[in-house]
């Protein structure tokens, strides 16, 4: 037995981690949840992978996070308490080699697609918060339209650090491109925060929603 994956399901159930937003992208399902320490996380679950911005996540590549989405908001999975065997949670309990190997099998991968496609039957406001809901709805529309819409492929040269991009940020006043890395680095780390090149405050205008860009967790105040 797997006591830390175990200890992780628990937690999942047992902690107070609530869901604040979900969608479905072309990399995967996306789901947003406020942890105990009022933190954000992000969670992608994908056919071939999991991912977390959590620091279990980035130490382990598992967390207690994913199996919140797995076992609670999806409830793809089940846990047997009487001998916490993890159970493949279809129309009867059957074996799974998801926790062996972390890509989901057919069958388990069926079921999450068919359960996020329905997923207000399986969500419960003891876990899910409607308000957050909008709040997060309202900010990510925000981020779609002002950020994420302005990342393109591109074979130009970052205006930051001149080496050629494959995909990059583009400026909409100057039309000049930046590594999203890049361009938030900078922007960190200066009062001003205009654009390096045509001085417009399209940045600094937007530069709230680029939180969403970063691959690390997001203080709750920020967006809620």
């Amino acid at each position: 037995m797997d006591r830390l994956l175990i200890n992780r399901v628990l937690k999942s159930i047992n902690e107070e981690i609530i869901l604040i937003y979900y969608i479905s992208l072309k990399t995967g399902y996306y789901f947003y949840v406020l942890g105990s320490s009022n933190f954000i996380y992000k969670i992608i679950v994908n056919k071939n992978y999991q991912k977390c911005n959590c620091e279990d996540y980035f130490k382990t590549k598992f967390c207690k996070h994913i199996c919140f989405v797995l076992f609670k908001v999806l409830k793809v999975y089940k846990i047997i308490l009487s001998n916490f065997e993890l159970k493949l949670n279809s129309d009867h309990l059957q074996d799974t080699e998801f926790f062996k190997t972390k890509i989901f099998p057919k069958l388990d991968w069926f079921f999450i697609k068919k359960n996020f496609k329905n997923i207000k039957k399986y969500i419960r406001s003891n876990f899910f918060d409607k308000d957050y809901y909008d709040k997060f709805n309202d900010f990510y529309h925000q981020f779609h339209y002002l950020i994420y819409k302005k990342i393109e492929p591109t074979k130009n040269e970052c205006i930051i650090c001149m080496s050629e991009m494959d995909e990059g940020i583009k400026c909409p006043v100057c039309k000049k491109f930046y590594h999203t890395h890049c361009l938030i680095k900078w922007l960190n780390k200066t009062d001003s925060k205009n654009c390096k090149m045509c001085r417009s405050d399209y940045w600094n205008l937007c530069y709230k929603y680029m939180v969403l860009l970063e691959n690390k967790k997001i203080d709750k105040k920020y967006i809620l």
